[in-house]
């Protein structure tokens, strides 16, 4: 299926908002947001990629950043003190139809 020809797309009960966005912009949202509960937690955040060189995509902006909120919660009380959470984002477009991936890690408990 070409996503570029929907806007919308019904999946399992939920709407989603396919939008042109820069994963690297939802990122440095998200760190944004999370930097100070972070560091009141000893850990540090960290973005890795160039966002520069980041391609925009077609996908639901939303979703994502909810996805990936998520995941960095999770990885916050997981995290070890003193130890830092590392993001990072790629995009592979091979066709039409491309891939984001969304990499988050650091040293556990």
């Amino acid at each position: 299926m070409n996503l570029i020809a929907y806007q919308h797309l019904k999946y399992d009960g939920f709407l989603t908002q396919e939008v042109i966005f820069k994963p690297s912009e939802i990122i440095k949202d998200i760190i944004a947001f999370h930097q100070a509960d972070v560091r009141q937690s000893g850990i540090d955040i960290v973005y890795l990629s160039e966002p520069h060189k980041m391609d925009e995509v077609i996908a639901d902006c939303e979703r994502a950043m909810q996805v990936l909120q998520n995941v960095i919660r999770q990885a916050q009380r997981l995290a070890k003190k003193g130890s830092k959470i590392e993001l990072d984002c790629w995009v592979e477009q091979q066709t039409l139809e491309g891939r984001i991936f969304f990499s988050v890690s650091f040293e556990g408990a």
